[in-house]
């Protein structure tokens, strides 16, 4: 699941209450009120209206204006407590916290099913056929597929995961093999990790797997 990323300036993602993740669908919710509060973004010098389109630094005098957008808020979820927790805390330590985007953006990693793979690979040759995911689901859990050896530019070429820059092959046990990582992740997981792990770009990937099982096919990636 696409998500934004909340920390305090500094943290490391293991320190309990100082780094959160938070749903794209919930900031959906708050940034029509977001989008009246004025903060620093990422090299800008200017204090800009809303959350910033990749870092946005939050000073602990600018948090308040998170908090009240909470509180306008009808439905209270438990999202909304934890981004609230957060808050409070931070203002309470006067901690300054930097926000991560995790809107959909343009760069994404495509992916095509093909009966076999060909000796040469043309991007153009597939622009039509292709399945998007958001390179924040690739990168984020980039951990999870590496678990998994596959081909990487031509099929003599073995490594683990995706070829992040280049493109990566799977053979129908490949695809299989990565189901299966992705499953083996969440069983019995309940790291927050984990949680965001499933979502819209999950279902999407696993869909694919699914097909190419099925048909006994193979699929070709695009990195970025």
């Amino acid at each position: 699941m696409l998500n934004h990323k909340f920390y305090f300036e500094g943290a490391e993602k293991e320190e309990e209450g100082c780094y959160i993740r938070i749903s794209n669908p919930f900031m959906e919710t708050i940034q029509r009120d977001l989008n009246h509060c004025r903060f620093i973004w990422n090299g800008c010098e200017e204090l800009q209206y809303g959350l910033g389109p990749d870092i946005t630094i939050i000073r602990p005098d600018e948090l308040n204006q998170i908090k009240e957008c909470l509180l306008n808020q009808e439905v209270c979820t438990d999202e909304s407590e934890k981004l609230m927790k957060f808050v409070d805390r931070a203002m309470s330590e006067k901690k300054q916290v930097i926000h991560e985007n995790g809107s959909p953006g343009s760069m994404v990693h495509d992916f095509v099913i093909c009966s076999e793979f060909p000796e040469t690979i043309a991007y153009t040759d597939y622009r039509d056929k292709f399945v998007k995911i958001q390179d924040q689901f690739i990168l984020d859990n980039y951990d999870v597929f590496e678990k998994v050896e596959l081909y990487w530019g031509n099929t003599q070429t073995v490594e683990r995961g995706f070829n992040y820059y280049g493109v990566t092959l799977l053979s129908t046990q490949m695809a299989q093999q990565l189901k299966d990582a992705m499953s083996d992740f969440l069983e019995h997981n309940t790291s927050e990790k984990a949680a965001y792990f499933a979502g819209e770009e999950y279902d999407t990937l696993t869909a694919l797997l699914d097909k190419a099982i099925k048909e006994n096919k193979g699929i070709i990636h695009f990195g970025i």
